[in-house]
C-alpha cells in the first residue's frame, strides 16, 4: 500500500515495530507506537516528531545520535543525563552548550563553534579548556591565564595585555609565551634576565577538532548500519 491510513499503520506496527521504516510518512501516533515498543525504531524514522524524539532519548540517551536535527528540548534531555552526549549533536543551541559545560567543562572539545559566552564559562570553570578554542577573545585568554598562568602555552597568539599579565604573574609561564611582543621581550629581560623567543605552535587544536568530527561521523555510520540491520530483522 503506497500511503496506508493510520489504522493500517498501527495494525502493522503493533506487531512489527521495525516496519515503521517502510512507511514514508507515518503519523505521529504510529511513530510513538513504534518507539514505545522498541526505542531503536527512532533510527528508522526520517523526520520524527518532537514527542517521538523525546520518548526515544528518555528511554536511552544514546538514541540522540540517530536524530539528525533534534529539537532543543530533546538536546537538553540528552545533555542533562550525560554532558558527553553533546558530541552527537551537530548544531547544539547555546542553551544546550551551556548545560554541557556546566556538567563537564571538557565537553567544550565536542562543540564545533562554541558561543563566546560558552567559551568563557568553560575556561572560568577549567582554564586548560582554552586549548579547545581556535581563536579565543582577549577576555577568554585572560580568564585562562588568571586561572593558571601556565595556560599561556595553549594560546597561539596571545594579546599583549595577556602576555603582560602572564609576565607579571609567573616567570616560568612567561617563558612559554608564543610570539612575544617587543615590549614584553624587553620587560622580561629586565625583570628576569629572560630572553623570550618565538615558541613552537601550541597543542594541535586542528587535531582535536578532526578527532571530534571523526567520532561524530563514526557514531552516525554505526547507527546507519544498525538501522539497516534492524530493518531487515523486522
Amino acid at each position: 500500500i503506497a500511503s496506508p491510513g493510520e489504522r493500517v499503520q498501527l495494525s502493522v506496527i503493533r506487531s512489527r515495530p521495525a516496519y515503521i521504516g517502510f512507511i514514508s510518512n507515518p503519523t505521529e501516533k504510529a511513530q510513538l507506537t513504534a518507539v514505545e515498543r522498541r526505542a531503536e525504531c527512532i533510527s528508522l524514522i526520517s523526520k520524527p516528531a518532537v514527542k517521538v524524539q523525546l520518548m526515544a532519548v528518555l528511554k536511552d540517551t544514546a538514541h540522540i545520535a540517530s536524530i539528525k536535527e533534534p529539537a532543543e528540548k530533546v538536546q537538553l534531555a540528552a545533555v542533562q543525563k550525560n554532558p558527553e552526549y553533546i558530541r552527537h549533536i551537530e548544531s547544539p543551541t547555546v542553551k544546550v552548550q551551556h548545560m554541557a559545560i556546566q556538567g563537564n567543562a571538557d565537553t567544550l572539545r565536542h562543540i564545533k563553534s562554541p558561543a563566546d559566552t560558552v567559551q568563557l564559562a568553560a575556561v572560568q570553570a577549567k582554564g586548560e579548556t582554552i586549548r579547545y578554542v581556535s581563536e579565543p577573545s582577549e577576555v577568554v585568554q585572560l580568564a585562562a591565564v588568571r586561572s593558571n598562568p601556565l595556560n599561556i602555552r595553549y594560546i597561539e597568539n596571545p594579546t599583549e595585555k595577556v602576555q603582560f599579565s602572564v609576565l607579571h604573574a609567573d616567570r616560568e609561564a612567561a617563558a612559554l609565551i608564543s610570539s612575544p611582543s617587543e615590549a614584553v621581550r624587553k620587560q622580561a629581560e629586565e625583570m628576569y634576565g629572560l630572553k623570550l623567543e618565538k615558541q613552537e605552535k601550541p597543542a594541535d587544536r586542528a587535531g582535536i577538532f578532526r578527532n571530534t568530527a571523526h567520532t561524530q561521523k563514526k557514531d552516525r555510520t554505526e547507527y546507519a548500519i544498525h538501522a539497516k540491520t534492524f530493518r531487515q530483522a523486522g
